[in-house]
């Protein structure tokens, strides 16, 4: 009997690495017929950054949305 994963969670940030981490997550999914989910995480426990540059916290999660929907449109392509 042969263990299957049935989920697969990979975070996304718009990297290189994060990229390669995706295609791997992809792969797993094909292989085991599971679920994938796709997160970007924003690290917002330096709220001092946002003293220094007003509006980054936005900025930064406008950019991690626009990262999600990237990633599910190369999901949608790859599976």
């Amino acid at each position: 009997m042969s263990l299957k994963y049935k989920n697969i969670l990979v975070s996304v940030d718009g990297s290189e690495q994060a990229d390669l981490a995706f295609k791997k997550a992809i792969a797993i999914t094909k292989r085991n017929d599971a679920n994938l989910f796709i997160t970007h995480i924003l690290d917002d426990r330096f709220g001092a950054v946002s003293a220094y540059a007003p509006g980054i916290i936005d900025e930064v999660e406008v950019r991690g949305k626009d990262c999600l929907k990237a990633m599910k449109k190369k999901q949608r392509k790859l599976v």
